[in-house]
């Protein structure tokens, strides 16, 4: 079983220093024996040891911990989600791009950010602001410089591998190149590009990193291409990058990539492609509430002649709504058992309660008070899931390769169900099931659920799924029943097995039992989950669920408040797939409440958006009613 610890981050950063173990040797005295023990994880380094090995490669110290994790309070965590929050907003909205200079100027005032990777992370937003800004591309270029060297201190533009970046790392490199391009060197910043992006391709990284940086150096990389003229690789990238918003990214730059294919179409002369493109472009966009966007959709449309029906869409709020962050109360901490400690205290829960069907109570007060290794990867997953946090913002600086690659599969077979492609869901569980930890606990969990999940779908709702989702449940709560929820914290895959047991009994008539687990469900997540990147793995799924089986007993008011919650949500962190499950949701309520007009343009949105994803079914639904209950048939 994989453990998280920081040995493994001397391999890596030994290896982008192209350094043999025999070369470190050297230059610490350090003995092989002892570099190979930190190198396989059989042996942690003690301080000074850590500063020994960071000097002799040139690193500093800092660069070896977690940016977030030592002497700084979660009170700085959720400024970082605005901050990067208020950036992805920037560009159209000049209100965003005040809110991230107020921000940053708050981090500058930090003494925790003077220096090493919180430094770094300072500079990549102020790069970024400057780019929008239109600051000097020289000046870019050299804040890019004194950023990267902090972590990297012989980068070379020309000679740099993309699969070795760490930290913002990616983002700097970003920056650096639409700098060029606005210097006038489209060249050298396409080669930035193509080398970034081929090198996150191939790194082994948590697919949420991939979400941040991936998708956005693509569209980057596809645009400077257009302006380059080469068309058909900037088609190719456009094309390449839209699977990673689809994949990764749940939609989130979809509406853009689709914008950028459809003017290359249009340089290619291939107007008959057009046509079926703009109408689902347009309605992604105002989906996620921006109309600017949505605007350049229309304009575009009248510019070659074509006329798009937009069914009052354009009347819609176009304010997005204010994404909420929090994180409880502040906590320092040194290390990762004095973090689990000081946020169960917080959230004054015991022991036991956390750590219930998950291991035992011995095993945790060894983690929490470092008598043991830092512990199994997957426990402390599911700790900081009942804390209702990431793990990600604490821990992922700190996991291995193979911990990694497992995490890539758990969230690809996750994807593939989503998209229908159970076969290959399948192959991948039978490669997780290989390996030990897969054969219990919260792992053989997470396979029974997805097993369960495949089931459903070739089959049905039935008696056999329903007994496989609570064969699943019982493996972590074997003494608790699921009528009796509302108190307990609850694992990500808890809530997925409870999510779909709902389903399950609204599907086989036992309709105020599965709504009464929806609700208790809801309350569950605002309650207890603090970070809003974890709440939202799970919020708008149950409230699509939520919403669409209170239709069966006719609460139409309630469906309203629960779809718009979900939309909400789904437009602040940017989940552009969800929001047409809802808004289908939404519209059906208005209607059956008599306000036929302000129903229209949901029906829209949720057939041109589902179109985007090849959802047939929510598609299918929107059409379904427009057209027996509205008159209104969509192209």
């Amino acid at each position: 079983m994989a453990s998280i610890g920081t040995n493994t981050m001397i391999s890596q950063m030994r290896e982008r220093k192209r350094l043999r173990q025999t070369q470190l040797w050297h230059l610490t005295e350090l003995s092989a024996v002892t570099l190979s023990r930190f190198d396989n994880n059989h042996q942690s380094p003690y301080l000074n040891t850590f500063d020994n090995l960071m000097s002799s490669m040139k690193l500093p110290v800092d660069t070896f911990f977690c940016p977030y994790l030592e002497d700084v309070t979660t009170d700085i965590l959720v400024l970082r989600d605005k901050l990067l929050h208020e950036l992805e907003w920037a560009a159209d909205d000049p209100m965003a791009l005040d809110k991230a200079k107020d921000i940053l100027g708050r981090f500058n005032n930090m003494k925790n950010f003077h220096a090493g990777i919180n430094r770094q992370f300072v500079i990549s937003c102020s790069a970024s602001i400057g780019i929008i800004e239109g600051m000097i591309p020289a000046d870019i270029i050299s804040l890019v410089k004194d950023g990267i060297a902090i972590t990297y201190p012989e980068y070379d533009p020309n000679t740099f591998e993309g699969d070795m970046l760490l930290f913002e790392e990616p983002n700097l490199i970003h920056n650096q190149a639409l700098a060029y391009a606005k210097s006038g060197d489209s060249s050298t910043a396409v080669t930035l590009l193509n080398r970034i992006a081929t090198g996150l391709t191939r790194l082994p990284q948590d697919d949420r990193d991939k979400e941040r940086m991936l998708a956005p150096i693509l569209l980057s990389l596809s645009r400077l291409l257009t302006e380059a003229g080469e068309h058909d690789q900037a088609l190719e990238t456009c094309e390449a990058g839209n699977k990673v918003s689809l994949r990764r990214n749940k939609g989130k730059y979809t509406p853009d990539f689709m914008y950028m294919k459809v003017q290359l179409l249009q340089h290619l002369g291939r107007q008959s492609e057009i046509k079926d493109l703009l109408k689902p472009i347009y309605f992604g966009f105002i989906a996620m509430g921006r109309q600017k966007r949505a605007k350049e959709i229309l304009a575009f449309a009248k510019d070659i002649n074509m006329e798009l029906e937009t069914y009052g869409a354009e009347n819609l709020l176009s304010q997005r709504p204010e994404a909420v962050f929090e994180r409880g109360e502040p906590v320092t901490c040194n290390s990762v058992g004095e973090l689990i400690f000081k946020l169960r205290e917080a959230a004054n829960i015991s022991q036991g309660e956390l750590c219930k069907g998950i291991c035992s109570v011995s095993t945790l007060s060894k983690i929490e008070s470092g008598a043991t290794k830092q512990g199994s990867v997957y426990h402390l997953e599911a700790f900081m899931q009942r804390l209702g946090r990431n793990i990600d913002y604490y821990f992922n600086t700190f996991l291995s390769n193979d911990d990694f690659k497992e995490k890539q599969m758990r969230d690809e077979v996750r994807t593939r169900q989503v998209n229908r492609q159970f076969d290959d869901a399948e192959n991948l569980l039978k490669e997780l099931e290989k390996k030990k930890a897969y054969q219990r606990g919260v792992n053989q969990q997470f396979v029974k659920l997805s097993k369960a999940g495949i089931y459903s779908n070739r089959n049905s709702y039935d008696a056999t799924h329903k007994e496989m989702l609570m064969d699943a449940w019982r493996i972590t709560r074997k003494d608790k029943d699921i009528d009796d929820i509302t108190a307990i914290r609850l694992t990500n895959y808890e809530l997925l097995l409870l999510n779909s047991i709902a389903i399950n009994l609204c599907a086989n008539g036992q309709i105020n039992k599965g709504l009464r687990i929806f609700e208790d469900l809801q309350n569950n997540i605002k309650h207890f989950y603090v970070d809003g990147t974890e709440k939202m793995r799970t919020y708008p799924l149950v409230s699509y669920n939520y919403s669409k089986n209170l239709g069966s007993v006719d609460q139409y008011c309630k469906i309203l408040d629960i779809s718009d919650e979900g939309l909400n949500l789904c437009i602040q962190y940017g989940d552009l797939r969800r929001i047409a499950g809802l808004a289908v949701n939404k519209a059906y309520a208005l209607f059956e409440l008599g306000q036929d007009e302000k129903s229209v343009p949901y029906f829209a949105i949720a057939h041109y958006v589902s179109g985007l994803f090849s959802r047939v079914e929510n598609q299918r639904r929107a059409r379904k009613y427009a057209e027996e209950r509205l008159g209104i048939v969509f192209s």
